[in-house]
């Protein structure tokens, strides 16, 4: 509930009592009743303010804060920075459209993948510049759907790393399910990749307590290192 809604309502009250008061009699010396004087209301502080100085940057940053801990989107209005303001009204809304107005790309990027994964929609995702894999690995694990890894690249980047395949491994582990490490595209026929694999089942194990995966490690080293964490 926003704070405006909750001390709007306590504010209205006082003034009430405030009036029920003024117009009952009060005793004064020589018994004349005297009602004393209205007091002018008091403006509620805005206690943001006081980050003003050279860079908006402080008061921007505690109007997100105030809307994050409320929920008031009332706050993100407030915000001088129009990058930052369209960011927290992004987030509020849930809406890329208004994601799309930032010039930012890192901020862009991250008002995008909030509201993808908020509106549970994989597709949103494309909309993003940079890196898509957190933003399609955990809408895969929300949805329980693992074919939605298969949005990512499955080509090698220059360390033999496939955002397809860390997605699948992320599923596999919190899903806690080995089968996965056999769909992996960078897999053991190909050189260089037994790493890949090996972290799955390092994961799996890892995550589902069961050491008898280990066995399915092909380094030793690693495979001795996942007996051990797995106990």
């Amino acid at each position: 509930m926003a704070v405006s809604r909750l001390i709007m309502p306590a504010l209205f009250a006082i003034a009430i009592l405030a009036l029920g008061c003024a117009g009952q009699a009060s005793p004064q010396a020589g018994g004349i009743n005297q009602t004393p004087p209205a007091q002018a209301p008091q403006p509620l502080s805005d206690e943001c303010l006081k980050y003003r100085g050279n860079s908006t940057m402080g008061m921007d940053s505690c109007y997100l804060a105030k809307y994050l801990d409320t929920g008031d989107s009332g706050f993100c209005s407030k915000i001088l920075k129009a990058d930052r303001r369209n960011y927290c009204m992004g987030i509020a809304k849930e809406d890329t459209g208004t994601c799309l107005l930032i010039s930012d790309a890192s901020l862009r990027d991250g008002c995008i993948e909030y509201a993808a994964e908020a509106r549970r929609n994989e597709s949103l995702c494309d909309l993003m510049a940079g890196s898509r894999f957190g933003c399609i690995s955990n809408i895969s694990i929300e949805k329980g759907n693992v074919s939605i890894c298969d949005r990512l690249n499955p080509k090698l980047a220059p360390d033999y790393e496939s955002d397809r395949d860390v997605c699948y491994i992320s599923y596999a582990s919190s899903m806690k399910d080995p089968s996965l490490c056999t769909k992996l595209w960078c897999n053991r026929s190909v050189d260089n990749c037994d790493w890949n694999v090996d972290y799955c089942y390092w994961s799996v194990a890892q995550d589902s307590k069961n050491a008898s995966l280990c066995g399915l490690i092909y380094d030793a080293e690693t495979r001795e290192d996942c007996v051990n964490l797995s106990r």
